[in-house]
């Protein structure tokens, strides 16, 4: 609805004036080649890979790898494709951490190779935060990479060179989301473009996230976040195990029963915590907001670390990937959630 509202709105502009639609949602093809690499767009890990016109392969036309992790999808012109190769990697509603890696380490393969233009990974709807969070962050690449419900929406975007330089995206319910920003629970909110007449339209040019932009934290000091072959054989060895708790519900025995078997923990804030019992010298507490207000380290208690604006499910997510790295100091942590 709130798609068609927008379009509704630009339709009577574009009727009023000589300016096409295309003209605010959409740059013509001309303006932009995904091939070649802007100077805004360089970073140390895809800078010899992106900026050398030898090591560039020129496709007749997009390839796209799926690959599936839950959901159902139906066969259709896309599915037959030639162009589109479908392979099954788990039927799950939800997924850990340990299936993620392995979720990752397949599409980065699939992205570092000439053999495919963009990847799209099918999962259950209730799977696609931590599907599009989690990649957003340990897969670095230009090339397109959509996580989705629907089968045909993601094939739309990757298909088109548009989705270029924009990190992981996530479609749902026909609107374009970066992946490292989108929540389930404010469905509508931030989202960057539509599926729109079986074409995606963007509202605005290629950008990173600022948690994940060339000079973020994460990406200058922290680049081996992406070596997923490496974290994927350390995870499936030792896995980790970080819970969401409220801190409404505080329980006195609950960390020092659960603190020899977890690695961390995720605390979902319910205002200022800074006088939260929920503290350890032992394990990471992150707090977390589930709502609209960012959770500031003036809002934590000593030593916890404020996970800003990332939802508790990303928070849990992005102390993983890190705990996963041997990230484990309070500042380093802290450093990369406000990255």
């Amino acid at each position: 609805m709130r798609a068609g509202l927008f379009f509704s709105a630009l339709m009577a502009v574009a009727t009023a004036s000589p300016v096409a639609l295309n003209d605010f949602v959409k740059r013509d093809s001309e303006d932009f080649d995904p091939i070649e690499a802007w100077p805004g767009n360089w970073t140390l890990s895809n800078w010899s890979n992106w900026t050398n016109s030898s090591n560039v392969t020129q496709w007749e036309s997009p390839k796209l790898q799926v690959f599936i992790t839950g959901g159902h999808y139906k066969l259709s012109n896309w599915t037959s494709s030639p162009d589109v190769t479908i392979t099954s990697l788990f039927n799950q509603t939800s997924l850990n951490a340990t299936e993620l890696y392995s979720v990752a380490s397949s599409v980065s393969k699939s992205l570092a190779s000439d053999a495919y233009t963009g990847v799209v990974v099918l999962g259950h709807e209730k799977a696609l935060e931590s599907l599009g969070f989690f990649l957003s962050v340990v897969v670095d690449s230009p090339k397109s990479l959509v996580v989705t419900s629907k089968l045909d929406d993601g094939l739309t975007v990757a298909w088109s060179d548009d989705s270029w330089w924009r990190g992981t995206l996530i479609v749902d319910q026909t609107l374009i989301y970066s992946g490292a920003v989108y929540t389930p629970s404010t469905p509508g909110a931030v989202s960057i473009g539509a599926v729109y007449d079986k074409t995606p339209w963007f509202w605005f040019t290629p950008a990173w996230p600022m948690l994940l932009s060339p000079e973020s934290t994460i990406r200058t000091e922290y680049w081996n976040f992406t070596d997923v072959i490496q974290a994927n054989s350390t995870i499936s060895t030792n896995g980790t195990t970080i819970p969401i708790v409220y801190d409404a519900y505080y329980n006195p025995g609950l960390l020092e029963y659960l603190s020899g078997s977890i690695d961390g923990l995720v605390v979902v804030s319910s205002g200022n915590s800074t006088g939260s019992e929920f503290t350890s010298a032992s394990i990471p507490i992150v707090f977390a907001s589930d709502d609209y207000y960012p959770v500031f380290v003036d809002d934590v208690p000593a030593g916890a670390i404020a996970a800003g604006g990332l939802s508790p499910v990303q928070s849990q997510l992005l102390l993983a990937i890190a705990l996963t790295n041997n990230v484990t100091a309070s500042s380093q942590l802290q450093d990369i959630f406000f990255s």
